[in-house]
């Protein structure tokens, strides 16, 4: 084992796992899963073939199976000579799971309230029906007195049982102190007697049961809340849930997480984005870091509990909602309202439809100007024959681009509507057109209206939207609210124009992957004003795939 020093760990996974292998003194590479926390087959393959690992660190999530696809090439894997170590620690007590490792490693603190207890199992031990080994007869007494101390601090602050002090930081307090003692210690202690006689007497069966049962609870509460997407909405009845998974948006999951703990009800991040993860993330796990909130449903809770807890998460996404949900950002209507503003069409849009509809029976393609601004686009596309509507939230703007088509006989549904509260039909629109006005958004908002824009386009229908690049002269200026998202910028174009997210060619193209676009096509055009760069990012998208 000393010879090992090659390993392939998820990008996805608890910072303890990853640090573990960094105080050996291993290379690691990182692999991606995706957001159903499944491995990206090709992606996996040749990292394995590029880098040669000796040692593979696979796992289920949530105690769902997912990597059912995967186990037969990792049992391959384990025939070439590469050690495949599974964590099974979510998935402790599914039936699903087959084997497909050399050893199984997991921690049973996950599962019910123990101080301590972690184990590693050879899977040859598992045929050969072989009994745990405790290999060191040491308690770490320290650990355990401090663990068991903070777990009944906690139980009390919950309970708020008389003469007892309803301070949190109590209980937290020793919680952290029993971590650091953990970070710090340097040898192996066996699983603690108290740990062993408690898990030995627990009826796992009837926990497995309430779980499962909270589990359905949870998902037939929570599933046509648009802000919240279940990640398993599906139970397997040989499935034994560690949490109940959810995405929520992420600038409302902090918000939701602080409501819900003044209420003294914790949903936990699992995990907190590892800070040697930070530079070689993909976009989607990224985004699950970003998003991922784990409700509890262990035993300690009821059906009913479960019903009252997420009748509150849905008050407070209410609640949320409306300082959340809004687009539109009040500076445009300043801008819109005060002088004039993009008057003429985009030479980049003129030719996409001049190439894709040009041919076509005008009349019957229904083009749609996402944020048309002062209305340029939807200007050229009535006189061009078109059957357009456009919006804006801004109130001048509609006003000046009603006029100006009326003043020369000219015809367009124009609206005045925020961006994320469209009435438009599913499958009515052939075309959408959005030119520089969707970066003006968090990303959250940002994957929103791409995903109102799939819907809304007929199957075959097709988007162009333009973006600015970090390239721009005011990437990096002002304030930084979320990652490459500025306000208050303080040079270049967009400078006092809001908020501006900022991208690459890869972020834009994974995001629209992952909506369900496809047959995208990324180009660029590049120019100064006054000595500032302007750098766009033009995509074309399709939605071929769509049913």
């Amino acid at each position: 084992m000393n010879k090992i020093k090659r390993v392939l760990l998820p990008q996805y996974a608890c910072e303890s796992v990853l640090k573990l292998f960094m105080e050996r003194g291993y290379k690691i590479i990182y692999y991606p899963v995706d957001r159903k926390f499944q491995l990206l087959e090709q992606n996996f393959e040749q990292l394995i073939e590029i880098e040669k690992p000796q040692v593979v660190l696979v796992q289920s999530y949530f105690g769902f199976d997912t990597l059912y696809k995967d186990r037969p090439f990792l049992k391959q894997l384990r025939r070439k000579g590469i050690i495949i170590i599974e964590d099974i620690t979510h998935s402790l007590f599914s039936k699903c799971l087959q084997s497909c490792s050399d050893y199984m490693v997991g921690s049973l603190r996950k599962w019910c309230s123990i101080p301590d207890g972690g184990f590693l199992i050879r899977s040859s031990d598992i045929h050969e029906k072989k009994e745990f080994i405790f290999l060191h007869k040491k308690e770490n007494c320290d650990f355990l007195d401090l663990r068991l101390a903070a777990q009944m601090e906690k139980r009390k602050y919950f309970l708020r049982k008389e003469n007892c002090s309803t301070d949190k930081n109590i209980f937290i307090s020793l919680y952290e102190k029993s971590e650091n003692f953990l970070d710090k210690q340097n040898e192996y202690y066996t699983m603690s007697e108290y740990t062993r006689e408690r898990f030995a007497s627990i009826d796992w069966q009837e926990i497995a049961n309430q779980r499962k049962s909270n589990y359905c609870t949870l998902k037939d509460c929570l599933g046509n809340i648009d802000e919240i997407k279940i990640i398993f909405s599906n139970i397997p009845y040989n499935v034994v849930p560690l949490y109940f998974p959810v995405f929520v948006d992420r600038n409302m999951r902090d918000s939701l997480r602080h409501s819900m703990r003044e209420m003294n009800i914790l949903l936990p991040v699992i995990w907190p984005r590892p800070s040697a993860l930070n530079d070689s993330l993909t976009i989607e796990v990224e985004m699950i870091y970003d998003e991922i909130l784990a409700i509890p449903c262990d035993q300690r809770y009821t059906e009913q509990t479960m019903s009252f807890i997420a009748d509150e998460i849905k008050k407070q996404i209410n609640r949320g909602k409306m300082h959340t949900m809004k687009s539109f950002d009040e500076t445009w209507e300043e801008i819109h309202k005060n002088q004039e503003w993009g008057k003429y069409p985009s030479e980049s849009v003129i030719r996409f439809v001049a190439r894709n509809y040009y041919n076509k029976n005008r009349k019957s393609i229904k083009i749609l100007d996402f944020c048309c601004g002062g209305g340029s686009h939807t200007w050229y596309l009535a006189r061009e024959g078109f059957d357009v509507y456009a919006f804006d939230g801004s109130k001048s703007a509609v006003r000046k681009v009603k006029d100006r088509l009326e003043n020369e006989g000219l015809k367009a549904d124009i609206r005045v509507r925020d961006a994320l509260e469209l009435d438009y039909q599913d499958n009515f629109f052939d075309c959408v057109i959005d030119n520089v006005s969707i970066y003006a958004n968090k990303f959250e908002n940002i994957t929103k209206m791409y995903e109102k824009i799939y819907s809304m386009l007929k199957p075959g229908g097709q988007m162009f939207t333009s973006i600015f690049s970090k390239q721009t002269t005011g990437y990096g200026t002002g304030e930084q609210i979320e990652k490459d998202t500025f306000i208050n910028i303080s040079c270049g174009v967009l400078k006092e124009r809001g908020i501006a997210h900022f991208y690459d060619e890869k972020e834009i193209t994974v995001l629209l992957n992952m909506i369900g676009f496809c047959g995208i096509k990324t180009d660029c055009i590049r120019y100064t004003d006054g000595g500032n760069i302007i750098e766009q990012i033009l995509v074309m998208a399709k939605t071929e795939n769509k049913i």
